[in-house]
């Protein structure tokens, strides 16, 4: 977590095995309320980029990655976003 201009930021990594639901991930990054949000994740159909601005959600597929990454800047950082993002990891 970081705080500067204004502005927060936050952001988690997680290992490969950690796998998202695209659906509920999908439903996830819609609902997020914030400037920018840059994400990457593997999903159960596959690897995805994300790219937010406070109007729009951009998604492509992607080859491959490392690890699912997400960092979120916003005005102010909901303290549920964690628990948000952690439902959507398969099990």
């Amino acid at each position: 977590m970081n705080e500067g201009e204004g502005f927060c930021s936050v952001g988690w990594r997680f290992s490969p095995d950690k796998v998202f639901n695209r659906e509920k991930l999908f439903l996830f990054l819609t609902g997020v309320l914030a400037e920018r949000i840059k994400a990457v994740f593997i999903t159960n159909v596959g690897v995805f980029g994300y790219n937010a601005t406070s109007d729009a959600l951009n998604e492509f597929a992607l080859d491959d990655c490392f690890e699912s990454r997400i960092e979120i800047i916003s005005e102010s950082i909901d303290d549920s976003l964690e628990i948000q993002l952690l439902e959507c990891i398969e099990l």
